[in-house]
């Protein structure tokens, strides 16, 4: 057993003969300092009892006892005093947190009943005190523990990533990669499945980010390879259904959903097949800066067993260029704050929107489609981005008109007409700072990744 810790505090210069028979039939050592004398700190911290011997005229050391007061309240101790009466004279609003007891000056027999049970007690709080000490301890080593398998998960994740994008023929390939955090929910892939054709692929979990580390061997094993209708001809729509089985049948305790994007280009023919499941509209931007919102059909993954996901063929053509991006940007894109009224512009914003969904129920009803629109052989549409007439805060919530039945445009947003006017370098660039000015700021961003696919001019 370890020895008992006890402290003496003297008013004055000799001890009590109580306490020294005292100490003496417990066999117990003490250390001695006088009453006044300033204590190492966190002193008593080490201390299993503490005994103060004060003085019959108390008011002269009222200054010191105060002073020893606040101390046991800020780090409790039990305590026994010794006066000449023996009564309580505990201060008025001070009550520290561990027992004091008091005992008469000459009272032997008394007293080492008193310094037993003080230790007793004190050995009991430093008990506590140590366990909780380790249980910090634990619990910091713990998060030291998940913060580097976090780290190293982020690392594993990255380095799958495609570090430097490889030209196929007249294909280029550039991109934009932003984690919010370490690992990322963002899973960017491109791949050449074969002598003519590569494969990319944009992926967004949703929820846990580590799942998405896990979900690198899900989407490669789609990328290897899921033959289409024609022998040896890869077909997106198909391999995001393999992708949503295997996520389906695997059944994690948590249910992963990925919204993913999955494009297989001809590199000869420069023919593209996407297809999507939850993700944003890829955006298609041809040489003379007309864009255009590739529109196709498809659910989450790993939300609707047995779905069916639609193809979309378009022909990308010189100097042309399509985007995959997840929904981060999306965050990264919306009107900066400028000292909006929020209350009125989300009252606004929900009637714009009850406004848009009337507007879009009549229009699917009727079949009719009021954005201008181009038909791609052998494929689905492709509609052009509408002009956006709404400036200032209302700009990306604009009312849908007539020739506006879909989506609200993004043709005003900063980084959208920059890739109409300057090309997708300066887009990335674009994007690139607003993020850098809003992640200094504190605002708050979603992982964010963007892939362009540009044909030689």
């Amino acid at each position: 057993m370890a020895c008992a810790q006890l402290e003496v505090i003297l008013a004055d210069e000799s001890v009590p003969a109580a306490l020294a028979d005292a100490l003496r039939s417990n066999a117990l050592g003490a250390a001695f300092r006088r009453l006044g004398e300033t204590p190492g700190r966190n002193r008593l911290a080490n201390v299993d009892a503490l005994v103060l011997v004060l003085p019959a005229e108390i008011q002269r050391v009222a200054r010191q006892l105060g002073d020893i007061f606040d101390e046991l309240t800020r780090q409790p101790c039990p305590t026994v005093i010794l006066t000449p009466t023996g009564r309580d004279i505990t201060p008025p609003g001070r009550r520290p947190g561990a027992p004091i007891t008091y005992a008469r000056t000459d009272d032997a027999a008394g007293l080492a009943v008193r310094l037993e049970t003080a230790l007793a007690a004190g050995r009991a709080l430093r008990a506590l005190r140590e366990r909780a000490a380790a249980s910090r301890q634990a619990d910091l080593n713990n998060v030291a523990g998940q913060v580097a398998q976090l780290r190293l998960t982020g690392q594993t994740q990255r380095s799958a990533q495609p570090v430097k994008l490889a030209r196929c023929g007249s294909l280029t390939f550039s991109g934009l990669f932003r984690p919010a955090n370490a690992p990322c929910g963002d899973i960017c892939d491109v791949r050449r499945l074969d002598e003519d054709h590569v494969g990319v692929t944009l992926a967004d979990t949703g929820g846990n980010a580590i799942a998405a580390a896990l979900l690198t061997t899900y989407v490669r094993r789609a990328h290897g390879g899921a033959p289409g209708s024609v022998v040896g001809t890869p077909n997106p729509a198909e391999a995001l259904e393999s992708l949503n089985a295997d996520l389906i049948a695997a059944q994690p305790v948590e249910r992963l959903t990925v919204a993913a994007s999955y494009a297989v280009i001809n590199i000869r023919t420069l023919e593209v097949v996407l297809a999507r499941a939850g993700a944003p509209h890829a955006v298609c931007r041809r040489r003379d800066g007309a864009l255009e919102v590739i529109e196709t059909t498809g659910s989450l993954l790993g939300a609707v067993p047995a779905a069916r996901f639609e193809a979309t063929r378009i022909t990308l053509q010189s100097g042309d260029a399509l985007l995959l991006y997840s929904d981060g940007l999306e965050r990264l894109s919306g009107p900066p704050a400028t000292g909006v009224n929020v209350k009125q512009a989300l009252k606004r914003a929900a009637n714009r929107i009850a406004a848009w969904n009337t507007t879009a129920a009549r229009a699917a009803a009727s079949h009719t489609v009021g954005a201008v629109s181009r038909q791609h052989p052998g494929g689905r549409t492709a509609a052009a981005v509408p002009p956006l007439t709404a400036t200032g805060d209302d700009a990306c919530l604009s009312t849908p008109t007539a020739q506006q039945t879909g989506p609200p445009s993004l043709s005003a947003v900063p980084w959208v007409v920059t890739l109409r006017q300057q090309g997708v370098e300066a887009a990335l660039n674009t994007i690139a700072d607003r993020h850098h000015i809003l992640r200094r700021i504190g605002y708050p961003l979603d992982d964010l990744t963007v892939l362009a696919v540009l044909v030689d001019a």
